[in-house]
């Protein structure tokens, strides 16, 4: 998100934002959703209403099947989809920094949907 903000302060880029999910998942606040500190859709923000204010911005809710660098396009869900430049931001994945333990026996979340999924299994 940040990088599109900083994209969109230009008027003269279009920018297209493509994401299999409607809504932004602030990742640092799970651990609020696994102690009961905040409700799941605290930390997920709707990604339209987030850019409602940039008019060059345009989201388009769909998962990117492929890139082809050489005639400039990426297919989501088999339409293509022209670009000029290409920023590639694939998410975060966890990581367990070789603590003993904890790849057996904790619960990495990847989002809110599966923080709740986890909390319901303990």
């Amino acid at each position: 998100m940040s990088a599109v903000r900083q994209l969109a302060r230009n008027r003269n880029v279009r920018v297209t934002l493509i994401d299999r999910n409607n809504h932004h998942l602030f990742q640092p606040l799970l651990y609020q959703v696994a102690i009961a500190g905040l409700e799941a859709p605290q930390i997920a923000w709707p990604i339209r209403a987030m850019l409602r204010r940039y008019p060059n911005v345009r989201f388009l809710m769909g998962t990117v099947q492929s890139v082809d660098t050489l005639d400039r396009r990426v297919w989501v869900d088999g339409k293509p989809i022209s670009y000029d430049y290409l920023v590639v931001a694939m998410g975060s994945t966890s990581h367990d920094y070789g603590i003993p333990g904890v790849g057996e026996y904790a619960l990495p979340p990847h989002g809110a949907d599966q923080l709740d999924i986890q909390l319901l299994h303990l």
